[in-house]
């Protein structure tokens, strides 16, 4: 099993990175409180300010994602905050101290404005373009939570998807259903007083994505 880590942002195109050995997330010692990722290559900015997220220590990164017999894990050394790990219908609370196993693509939240999409791929379906499953899960995710975040991962997605085409038949037909439910739902978005999807609108966009990721499997 494969672990890539990519910033949850609107504007973000930085590719996933794979989480191998290990990745710590720190927040950098400056006014503005720059979060990074520390990798064996050197450090990136994740583009977020967070200073809910602790500074680099001595020892290491305050949040580490690392990887032990094929399994990819996430602790929280001596984060000051807790860490969320977010499924679609279920969180796990990592206080100082705790790590846990994850069970699937999820978003780590190490602070309060950083979220953090982790996704697993097995080490036989490396056809399947990261980067898709990623905008993928970050939709599904966001339509349980607003429109307007489920409209701006949407966009994410199909921009990504334009860069990516495959030639079956299918994708034309995804990328115009993708197309016809961010119109939709940019048409409907003031009409909705808790903005938010509802439960039949975001099983449209689970199944949605389910179905694109299956084609970039079959065919990528």
């Amino acid at each position: 099993m494969k672990g890539f880590v990519s910033p949850v942002l609107e504007e973000s195109e930085a590719d996933p990175v794979q989480i191998g050995d290990s990745l710590g997330v720190y927040r950098q010692d400056d006014d503005e409180g720059h979060v990074h990722l520390r990798t064996a290559d050197g450090d990136i900015d994740l583009g977020f300010h967070d200073i809910s997220v602790s500074r680099l220590r001595p020892d290491g990164a305050p949040i580490q994602f690392f990887q032990e017999d094929d399994e990819v894990f996430v602790r929280n050394v001596d984060n000051a905050s807790d860490v969320e790990v977010n499924y679609l219908r279920s969180t796990d609370v990592l206080e100082k101290g705790d790590y846990a196993k994850i069970r699937g693509d999820c978003i780590v939240e190490p602070g309060i404005h950083t979220d953090l999409l982790v996704t697993l791929e097995s080490t036989d379906d490396g056809s399947i373009p990261v980067l898709i499953k990623s905008r993928c899960r970050t939709l599904e995710i966001s339509a349980r939570s607003s429109d307007h975040e489920t409209i701006m991962h949407g966009e994410s997605l199909l921009n990504t998807l334009e860069k990516h085409p495959i030639d079956v038949e299918q994708y034309d037909e995804l990328v115009g259903d993708l197309r016809h439910e961010l119109d939709s739902l940019r048409s409907s978005e003031d009409l909705r007083r808790d903005g938010t999807l509802g439960e039949e609108g975001r099983q449209k966009i689970e199944r949605l994505t389910n179905n694109i990721i299956d084609i970039y499997d079959l065919h990528a």
